[in-house]
């Protein structure tokens, strides 16, 4: 029943097969949609099984509540695990882009310098898949292709069908065209690696003042603000003989510590995804 559920599913993600494969996942996607399937109901029986435990703890104290809530909360929180779960494709693509970008401008320069020596292209393309992290595996797998049988040309017809980082593709497309059209690859790979220099050098541009503006609301809502109104609090606290509970002392901490982990995780995510 669960295979006719997951095929009759599948059909409306068309592209999810080629989602997985962007992201690296072993998975068909008539076995990574069963699994969907079966997380998503597991996690809405959890969610609905602890509100049970709720709504059983309120009526054991008195209060008149309803069970019909269950009958609600469970194909809500399955639809909600069902879209989280079939998205995670698409996360591990955005990681993969991201690990990709970080050298593809480095391996490209690689790859433009070995051309321009003379160097046949798929011994630069060997060359270019060692020593870059994820850009390398990248070319790697045009390499791997082309091993196995296939022309270079339909290798990086495929690297650019099923690879998620943009700017590897577009080296990818000056380079099959130059191989079609026969015009110098040199040359339009030197243009199209300029061009995402540019774009990096924006990238760090807009990094910095992102990071003006952020470090300001730290500076404000993580140091000066926590600083003089924990100093106001005990002071005024001091003077009128107010006992304060420890709970709200470590209430206190807490909330502090989540700041603080939160400028953290924004100040992470305003970072661009390069190697500086």
């Amino acid at each position: 029943m669960i295979e006719t559920a997951a095929k009759t599913v599948g059909r409306l993600f068309p592209m999810l097969a080629d989602e997985l494969l962007s992201a690296r996942m072993k998975d068909t996607p008539e076995d990574y949609v069963k699994k969907v399937l079966v997380n998503a109901f597991f996690i809405a029986a959890v969610v609905t099984f602890l509100l049970f435990v709720v709504l059983s703890g309120l009526r054991a104290s008195g209060a008149h509540v309803s069970y019909s809530w269950l009958l609600i909360v469970f194909p809500v929180s399955y639809t909600f695990s069902f879209l989280f779960f079939i998205r995670i494709p698409r996360v591990y693509m955005h990681r993969e882009e991201i690990e990709i970008d970080k050298n593809v401008l480095f391996a490209g320069r690689y790859l433009m310098i070995k051309l321009e020596s003379g160097e046949p292209l798929f011994l630069s393309l060997i060359g270019a898949s060692k020593g870059y992290g994820a850009t390398s595996k990248a070319f790697g797998d045009i390499v791997q292709n082309v091993n196995v049988g296939s022309t270079i040309e339909k290798a990086i017809d495929r690297a650019v069908k099923y690879n998620p980082a943009r700017n590897f593709k577009r080296i990818l497309w000056e380079v099959s065209n130059a191989i079609q059209t026969g015009s110098n690859i040199r040359n339009s790979l030197k243009a199209i690696l300029n061009q995402i220099e540019q774009e990096h050098l924006i990238e760090i541009e807009k990094y910095g003042k992102k990071l003006n503006s952020l470090t300001l609301f730290y500076m404000v809502l993580a140091v000066i603000v926590p600083s003089l109104g924990m100093t106001m609090f005990i002071l005024i606290a001091s003077f009128i003989k107010i006992q304060v509970p420890m709970s709200i002392l470590y209430f206190i901490l807490f909330m502090l510590a989540f700041l603080q982990f939160m400028f953290i995780a924004m100040f992470r995510a305003i970072r661009p995804g390069l190697d500086i």
